[in-house]
């Protein structure tokens, strides 16, 4: 490092200091930092559609294992002869509690982020809903149009799911903590 350069201490990339600079006479002053600091051994986050794009992947595949859970009990159910509805209620309740906990700590990252109770009770109302939404339409689907209980079920499900569960988990039950500008 030539004599006349500037010598940039261990913290001061971190609070945008510099010291040592010859017109400075040794005392630390303000600089405009050119990037934000990334902590050592740490890679930057990605952005933007990047992030949204793995939420709601993440999200799905969450929800895709959940969801094969739910079917299988409730497939298991009515084959033992248990209501449909009973089914599907007992169904969505084990699916709710993969997904909260899936979701939570890998789709949307929140296990160091918020309270888990505020997004536990959001989460309980989401699917508390949900579970109406799902139960009014297996019935739609199964008593009004005669479609088999099992694919009513399966149907309703897919259909509350896109329309209502991804929207409500994104935008209420795992928000951010910041507004967005």
């Amino acid at each position: 490092m030539p004599p006349n350069a500037p010598h940039i201490s261990a913290t001061a990339p971190a609070f945008g200091l510099r010291t040592g600079h010859p017109a400075s006479s040794g005392r630390p002053h303000r600089v405009r930092p050119i990037a934000a600091p990334v902590a050592v051994g740490r890679t930057a986050r990605p952005t933007g559609r990047a992030v949204e794009l793995t939420r709601f992947l993440r999200a799905n595949a969450s929800t895709l294992l959940a969801t094969a859970l739910e079917w299988g009990l409730v497939t298991g159910l009515v084959a033992w002869h248990v209501h449909y509805l009973w089914a599907a209620a007992s169904g969505a309740l084990l699916g709710a509690l993969i997904d909260f906990s899936i979701k939570r700590h890998w789709a949307f990252l929140r296990g160091q982020i918020g309270s888990v109770h505020g997004e536990a009770l959001r989460y309980v109302a989401a699917s508390g809903l949900s579970l109406g939404w799902n139960l009014l339409v297996a019935f739609l689907l199964v008593n009004r149009l005669h479609i088999a209980a099992v694919p009513g079920v399966i149907i309703a499900s897919v259909m509350v799911g896109v329309a209502w569960n991804y929207p409500v988990h994104r935008y209420v039950v795992f928000r951010d903590q910041q507004p967005h500008p």
